[in-house]
């Protein structure tokens, strides 16, 4: 089955490219995520070598795992070259041998792939037994004010929507996708982040420099001015806050799987608790 094309990964690569130099005046976002990532990773009562860290844009993902005593040897891999980055990977075709990984850490970047469920797959194949594949992206609520009031905009001035912000998937369903590739005991959970802004030209700006501005195929109308300042009245009617600020929701979803393995612990069988959800509620 042909795999629908929705991102331009080529465009994504340039723009990230051009941002290198900038990107740390708007990285505020990314070091976050990756930050309460590590809380997790903390967590763990484990010890991991042959390391990896996928989408780790200038290896800030690998520099925080190289502070844990539970890492050793980790590299991070990426399709956009710098200094810190120690595998270059092309596309979403990951350079990895199997079952040669202890545990696969994925940097906030999952959302601007094409195909996750094969993306994924790869990495449950180049996971040993009992390997760990953990991660946070950006999930389906992240600009969700943003998507609306543009939607708005577009329909009053050009008659129709047009796909100005990415989709993104759910909490729900990247546990899905997990246990689709492969992966066992999947584990995943959402944090919603508020961040305010000045105006809508502000939020655009930041995230350009995230390199996270559209990346989708295909055209769409321009943001002229008149286009601007509709967008900007109608988000100050909707979110913004008592000193005038524009809220902005970001949406973190955190998630974590396991290669299958003999002696692992295994979910209980579907029918088998000895409470009603309904007790258990009460």
């Amino acid at each position: 089955m042909a795999i629908p094309v929705i991102f331009d990964s080529q465009l994504l690569r340039q723009r990230l490219q051009r941002r290198a130099a900038t990107f740390a005046q708007h990285d505020f976002l990314h070091k976050a995520a990756l930050s309460r990532l590590m809380e997790r990773v903390d967590d763990l009562n484990r010890h991991f070598t042959s390391v990896v860290t996928l989408g780790d844009y200038l290896g800030y993902g690998k520099m925080l795992l190289q502070q844990s005593s539970k890492m050793s040897s980790v590299l991070a891999l990426h399709d956009v070259m710098h200094a810190d980055i120690d595998v270059i990977s092309h596309g979403e075709a990951l350079p990895l041998l199997p079952a040669s990984l202890d545990a696969v850490f994925s940097c906030n970047h999952l959302h601007l792939l094409n195909d996750i469920p094969g993306y994924l797959w790869q990495v449950r194949h180049s996971l040993r037994p009992d390997g760990l594949l953990s991660g946070v992206m950006l999930g389906g609520e992240t600009l969700s004010t943003l998507r609306q009031v543009l939607q708005t905009v577009d329909i009053e001035i050009y008659g129709g929507m047009a796909a100005r912000v990415h989709p993104m998937v759910d909490a729900y369903s990247m546990a899905g996708l997990l246990q689709r590739a492969g992966f066992a005991l999947p584990v995943v959970d959402s944090e919603k982040v508020s961040i305010t802004y000045p105006s809508v030209q502000a939020l655009l700006h930041d995230w350009r420099g995230m390199g996270l501005n559209n990346t989708l195929i295909g055209k769409r109308p321009a943001l002229t001015r008149r286009y601007m300042a509709m967008a900007e009245e109608i988000y100050q009617q909707q979110a913004h806050t008592s000193d005038g600020q524009l809220t902005v929701i970001v949406e973190l979803i955190f998630f974590a799987g396991w290669t299958p393995a003999a002696g692992q612990q295994k979910p209980l069988p579907r029918g088998s608790g000895k409470i009603a959800l309904g007790d258990a509620l009460q």
